[in-house]
């Protein structure tokens, strides 16, 4: 005899268990990639940070902060000083002299520019009297560049004159100073480059220059039994490096007058 069975269908707590196992699995899912994420983008980050740290730099060191009075004097000296010849001063004025001779007047009134910006950066880090000094020679050089038509070669001797000369004031000014501070060695080399000066100024004036006594140095002390002798040489190479110091403020004075430029 045929028995029928009846087939159970699943029960409804099966299939709860069912949706909450996937429900887990899409939250498992979920926490996974935002875990991924939060480390791409910590191992991004010093990249990015060096990146906007190098653009930022970048960026700095591209602006340029507006000058005032002083960072402006510098930056027009480095200017000028770009521009150089990589000669003297007398060397400048020489080969001027000699273009103006020849008949060659633009390549004059280009080598008295140049000679211009020589002396201004030189000035820059002069004391207020000596860099206005210095400064009108270098006016006086362009002013005489640009009317070159009207100069005559006597003028041009006397400017030149006039810058070696507010330049042999400078150093003889630096070397009283470095005297004054006990200094002696700084003083006689402030003291030499005045007495060039003041020689080339002389020369272009067509002055005899007036004959150079070298300031005598102290000898260094082999041995301290040597002290006491070398301490009288000291004080003495002194007291000849302040003579020779007066002596050049002199000649500088006298030399002002000839040329008509006295420098105070």
């Amino acid at each position: 005899m045929l028995t029928w069975r009846k087939t159970r269908a699943p029960a409804a707590d099966s299939i709860e268990e069912v949706k909450t196992e996937m429900r887990g699995i899409e939250h498992g899912l979920a926490i996974a990639l935002m875990i991924a994420m939060v480390c791409a983008a910590l191992c991004a980050a010093p990249v990015a940070a060096a990146a906007m740290g190098k653009t930022s730099g970048m960026k700095m060191a591209g602006m340029k902060p507006e000058p005032g009075k002083a960072g402006l004097a510098r930056s027009n000296a480095a200017a000028a000083q770009s521009r150089l010849p990589g000669k003297s001063l007398d060397q400048v004025f020489k080969r001027a002299q000699a273009d103006f001779r020849k008949g060659q007047k633009e390549a004059a009134a280009s080598e008295l520019r140049q000679a211009a910006n020589l002396l201004r950066a030189r000035a820059v880090r002069m004391p207020q009297a000596d860099k206005r000094s210095v400064e009108a020679s270098a006016a006086e050089l362009d002013a005489m560049a640009s009317g070159i038509n009207k100069v005559d070669d006597k003028q041009m001797r006397q400017a030149f004159a006039h810058a070696h000369l507010s330049l042999a004031r400078y150093h003889q000014r630096a070397a009283k100073a470095a005297s004054q501070k006990k200094d002696v060695r700084m003083a006689q080399m402030q003291l030499r480059a005045g007495q060039t000066q003041q020689r080339q100024a002389a020369m272009w004036a067509s002055e005899k220059p007036a004959p150079q006594a070298a300031p005598k140095q102290a000898p260094a002390p082999d041995n301290p039994s040597l002290g006491k002798k070398v301490s009288k040489a000291a004080t003495a190479a002194a007291h000849n490096t302040d003579a020779e110091i007066d002596r050049l403020d002199e000649q500088i004075e006298r030399l002002g007058r000839t040329i008509g430029k006295a420098l105070k």
